[in-house]
């Protein structure tokens, strides 16, 4: 993936690239907890650490989690549920849909104010 987003374009050769770290356990939790009461989603209190550790930490994973939660309209209140969640993004691939569409939006963000920067600067 960091060659389809790093070797594309106005963007090709400007950056080097870092891998994202995981979020600590509590962080994690927190940013579970957090994108549920944004997008709606149930999560049980107790299960937001382990969504946390089941996805990583990599808080594009937690955060696509919790959409395909609300999406289903389903309550993440134990382990069970999360694995059945995580069973469907096998099949359907919606944590990389979302990931995707996330990194897409921020390099046109990057390529938006680059062009700015270069338009000004003359």
């Amino acid at each position: 993936m960091a060659k389809e987003i790093l070797g594309r374009g106005t963007l090709f050769g400007r950056f080097d690239s870092d891998p994202i770290e995981p979020l600590t356990e509590y962080w994690g939790a927190e940013l579970a907890r957090r994108s549920a009461s944004y997008y709606n989603a149930k999560l049980d209190k107790l299960t937001a650490p382990v969504v946390s550790n089941r996805c990583g930490g990599n808080p594009f994973y937690i955060t696509a989690v919790i959409r395909q939660a609300a999406k289903q309209r389903k309550s993440i209140k134990n382990e069970e549920t999360l694995n059945k969640l995580l069973a469907v993004d096998l099949s359907s691939g919606f944590i990389w849909a979302e990931l995707n569409d996330q990194v897409m939006r921020w390099i046109e963000r990057i390529k938006h104010r680059f062009s700015q920067q270069v338009l000004s600067s003359k």
